[in-house]
């Protein structure tokens, strides 16, 4: 299985399938929003994104926490 690195570069995860394409879109909608002009609330959406992440990890591990 290839790896994909959280973008939260403080704390790098090795991410399952279901987690690198959650992964892959955050960094493309976060490139979206940098590049719309508008304000971003960089900690607030990689917080969002680190509980999403957490949820994904359970359900990818088969609901084992």
């Amino acid at each position: 299985m290839s790896e994909v690195k959280s973008i939260n570069q403080d704390k790098i995860v090795t991410l399952g399938n279901s987690s690198q394409e959650f992964d892959k879109f955050c960094v493309g909608e976060l490139e979206r929003r940098k590049n719309a002009g508008g304000e971003v609330d960089i900690p607030k959406i990689e917080g969002a994104m680190e509980l999403i992440r957490r949820k994904l990890n359970v359900l990818e591990e088969g609901g084992r926490s």
